[in-house]
């Protein structure tokens, strides 16, 4: 097996490893922040529910021990939820990272692996001419200087 075969091939192998994790995290970095925004819209609603008791409590003049309760409640609740949120929009962010890591890489893997392909297609074997598209792809690798 010649080197630019040998080359060819472990090439195609880092980059099918390179797309694979490439997806891999841009999937994930859409779920993180589909699940951030899920918590973002539950933290709303417990800030309305929140709002709705404490004009309640105002307009009414009473307070009772009941809705002081509920009140502190959805406070805590709040705040484990603005927790969540903004580990899941970390989360996001460091997927989103790796994808951008990882995306280039793979261009650059599969462009090196085309050039390899291409050289084989192009080298003439004793005494052929190479075909078009072997010559046309080796002289695009060529001035692309790969």
């Amino acid at each position: 097996m010649s080197a630019v075969a040998l080359s060819t091939a472990i090439l195609a192998v880092l980059a099918a490893i390179t797309g694979l994790l490439s997806g891999k995290h841009a999937n994930e970095a859409m779920m993180s922040q589909i699940e951030a925004s899920d918590q973002w819209s539950y933290y709303q609603a417990k800030s309305i529910k929140a709002s709705v008791l404490e004009a309640k409590m105002s307009l009414s003049g009473v307070t009772n021990e009941q809705d002081r309760a509920k009140a502190t409640k959805y406070q805590e609740e709040q705040a484990d939820i603005q927790k969540e949120a903004r580990t899941k929009e970390a989360e996001a962010k460091e997927h989103f990272h790796r994808h951008e890591v990882f995306a280039p890489a793979d261009s650059a893997i599969r462009s090196e692996c085309g050039c390899d392909a291409a050289r084989l297609v192009d080298r003439p074997s004793a005494g052929q001419i190479s075909n078009k598209t072997g010559a046309l792809a080796g002289g695009l690798c060529r001035r692309r200087a790969c």
